[in-house]
């Protein structure tokens, strides 16, 4: 009986532990979002999670501990392969070459599907990307995918790619999905939120189609 009741209360402990540490990844990732990485303090976030600073140590070491473990790395590697993805689609959107009915699927509905799905985190990833562990992440994606598009291009034809258009093409792309990362922030059912990916996506395709031309014509 007597083991029974200890069991029973390291169970207890273990839940208790378990129900503090998400209460205090929920309240980080809503005082991210709202007030920015900087802006919000340690105590703050033991504040709305209900317990003393002491004990939210006992958890985390610091704010950035805290931001790891709402992003993990697995995380950010999914992003770079759905953004990936999206570049080869694009491309191919771009040469009028018809897509088949997986990828058609793909980015009518499971693209803008995860971005949704993700949008907290996502959202977090854009808002706080200049603190340590995201300050390479997203000049990382952005380079992949441009490394991408003009392997693409250069399939076509020998490409020279000038600094000055490499330079428009980071700042477009790197600002499009800051963009988007605006919409992911917003509090508006997925039908509403999904409809403004769309059209923002649409925008950077109509936007970019001139610049990209440029280096096959």
């Amino acid at each position: 009986m007597i083991r029974f009741y200890l069991r029973r209360s390291t169970q207890m402990a273990q839940y208790k532990k378990h129900e503090v540490l998400n209460t205090i990844k929920e309240v980080a990732m809503n005082l991210f979002l709202e007030k920015g990485f900087e802006q919000t303090h340690i105590k703050d976030i033991a504040q709305g999670a209900e317990i003393s600073v002491g004990n939210l140590y006992r958890y985390f070491a610091n704010k950035q501990e805290i931001l790891s473990a709402l992003v993990p790395p697995s995380q950010i590697q999914a992003l770079q392969d759905l953004l990936i993805t999206r570049t080869h689609i694009l491309h191919k959107m771009q040469l009028q070459i018809p897509l088949s009915s997986e990828e058609q699927n793909w980015y009518s509905n499971e693209y803008f599907d995860f971005l949704i799905a993700n949008r907290k985190t996502l959202a977090l990833i854009f808002k706080c990307r200049h603190e340590t562990v995201f300050a390479n992440a997203i000049s990382s994606i952005v380079a992949e995918m441009l490394k991408l598009k003009y392997q693409l291009l250069g399939e076509q034809k020998p490409i020279e790619v000038p600094d000055d258009l490499n330079t428009t093409m980071q700042i477009i792309i790197a600002k499009t999905i800051e963009l988007n990362a605006e919409v992911l922030s917003l509090e508006i059912k997925p039908a509403a939120m999904k409809r403004l990916l769309v059209n923002l996506d649409h925008f950077y395709q109509k936007g970019t189609a001139a610049l990209w031309n440029k280096l096959i014509t």
